[in-house]
């Protein structure tokens, strides 16, 4: 029967490093999803439709999973029916929130990316 073994020198360097290069990606995960999030916000609020305003200023961002994750929604009841329309009476669709998240998508995904490559740059340092 073979055997092959390998023997590692500085593994609590090692370990410092990769501690090191995951803190960063947490970090730059966090970031981008704050950017994102507030990105989306604005955008959501911009064109939401107007009567008395009640909509508009209720979006917020909420964070959780440490920051990892974000959520932009209202609490409002009617907000689906604005969003989607109506079919009972018929009233057309005025999309805002879904239309911010699909501009920002790319950006936020860009964002990711380069906050991991970042952090794998600078891991050993």
């Amino acid at each position: 029967m073979a055997r092959i073994s390998v023997h590692l020198e500085g593994g609590g360097e090692v370990k410092r490093a990769i501690s090191r290069v995951s803190d960063a990606m947490r970090h730059g995960v966090v970031d981008a999803v704050s950017q994102t999030a507030t990105d989306v916000e604005q955008m959501t609020k911009e064109g939401c439709p107007v009567d008395t305003g009640r909509l508009r200023s209720s979006y917020r961002a909420t964070y959780y999973k440490g920051g990892m994750a974000a959520e932009v929604g209202t609490d409002v009841q009617y907000a689906p029916f604005v969003e989607f329309g109506t079919l009972d009476p018929p009233r057309s669709p005025q999309p805002h929130l879904f239309p911010a998240w699909e501009f920002y998508r790319p950006h936020y995904e860009g964002r990711v990316r380069q906050a991991m490559n970042m952090a794998v740059k600078k891991g050993g340092r």
